[in-house]
């Protein structure tokens, strides 16, 4: 079987055509097999392929949630799912920014220093799918200290005196670094 390779540009014949179609494909079996081997655990990319059901199963059950504390629920179970899938652990956090209190569901250091917060966005059906314009819920911490866009607190966090390297944001539908 040949590989599919749509959307992948050769920028400026880097590889030969003969390469692409005939060594490219076992190239990356090989690696793919070593990969598996190495690190002893299935890559991401298949844990992420078994997460197609269970989404269709909490895309239902978000459709019937009556509230945010319902829907964040739902949403914070697959997340977390989708997060483990790529290597992330789970765990709540909140980081304080002078503009509000920013909700982290996992974050990542690299050699002591902030590398990646994941910051979760509940999506109440009224920005028309841009994430970044969602504020914080209650659902998410006690006391949300400002009503300002995600957009806002993510441009102040890279402000912020150990500002983190990336900043994911997550909600069921739609991941933004």
């Amino acid at each position: 079987m040949a590989l599919e390779l749509t959307g992948i540009e050769n920028q400026n014949e880097f590889f030969s055509d003969h390469y692409l179609r005939t060594t490219l494909e076992t190239d990356l079996r090989e690696w793919v097999r070593a990969k598996r081997e190495a690190n002893g655990r299935t890559p991401s990319w298949e844990r992420l392929k078994r997460l197609g059901h269970p989404y269709l199963k909490c895309s239902e059950t978000l459709a019937r949630a009556r509230n945010a504390r319902e829907r964040l629920t739902v949403q914070r179970d697959f997340t977390g799912q989708i997060l483990q899938a790529l290597g992330f652990d789970p765990r709540d956090a909140t980081v304080e920014l002078e503009t509000g209190i920013l909700p982290l569901v996992s974050q990542e250091h690299l050699k002591d220093r902030p590398h990646v917060w994941v910051v979760e966005a509940l999506d109440r059906g009224s920005t028309g799918g841009d994430v970044m314009q969602l504020s914080i819920d209650h659902s998410q911490i006690a006391q949300p200290t400002t009503n300002a866009t995600l957009e806002r607190l993510v441009g102040e966090a890279f402000f912020a005196e150990e500002p983190p390297r990336w900043i994911l944001i997550v909600s069921l539908r739609v991941f933004v670094l």
